[in-house]
């Protein structure tokens, strides 16, 4: 049965348990350690526990997502929030002595400097370039230069894109598929294979994934 606020606690950080019986996943633990903080985490089903959080969300909602946004990427979705909370920062909350923005500042004094370098959000893995010139990462084939064949590489997987790398450097870069055995293929992995293909080259797979229909058809 679902449990009101169990799905976001565990998506949150949580393995299993809540409260102070929570036990942290382990990638969370990279994070706090990464940064340098610790967690506390409320019961389950019991939002009032954060209820200044709560009460942020609810206004952010709102605020910003009162009309639906009907942005045409993620990028564009981003953008708009950081508009909107830089807005937010000029909001003078009663019985507070300045703007959201102006205690910010003073308060940064007490806060420690971030790391020189941003906690890597990738899930990261290893796998062998098959002789399809793919790499399989979780549901779905993504395909590297045909040099690497047979290669070990290295994985990184974001939300929006996944990006493949042997021996430190990136040689490929896709959109992240979410389906389940999809398959994403680069015209440009492919040149030297299909320079030797001859008439082959139009049945080729990356090469209808690159074409638009209107190109296969005759004068």
């Amino acid at each position: 049965m679902y449990e009101p606020g169990h799905f976001w606690q565990r998506e949150g950080g949580i393995k299993e348990g809540s409260g102070a019986r929570a036990k942290k996943q382990e990638g969370y633990l990279k994070l706090c350690a990464h940064y340098g903080f610790s967690a506390e985490f409320c019961n389950a089903a019991s939002g009032h526990e954060k209820g200044l959080v709560e009460g942020l969300v609810g206004y952010a909602r709102r605020n910003i997502m009162v009309p639906m946004p009907k942005e045409k990427s993620l990028e564009e979705l981003n953008a708009k929030l950081a508009e909107q909370c830089g807005k937010y920062d000029k909001r003078h909350i009663p019985d507070k002595p300045a703007t959201v923005g102006d205690m910010f500042e003073m308060e940064k004094a007490a806060l420690r400097p971030l790391p020189t370098y941003p906690f890597e959000t990738a899930k990261s893995q290893n796998a062998r370039v098959s002789l399809f010139s793919t790499v399989r990462f979780q549901t779905s084939e993504y395909s590297v230069p045909t040099q690497y064949v047979g290669r070990q590489v290295g994985i990184k997987g974001f939300p929006e894109r996944v990006s493949f790398i042997y021996e430190g450097k990136e040689i490929a870069d896709h959109e992240r598929l979410w389906g389940k055995n999809q398959r994403s293929c680069r015209l440009v992995d492919y040149l030297d294979l299909l320079e030797e293909s001859g008439r082959a080259i139009l049945n080729a797979v990356p090469v209808k994934q690159t074409l638009s229909p209107e190109a296969y058809e005759g004068p």
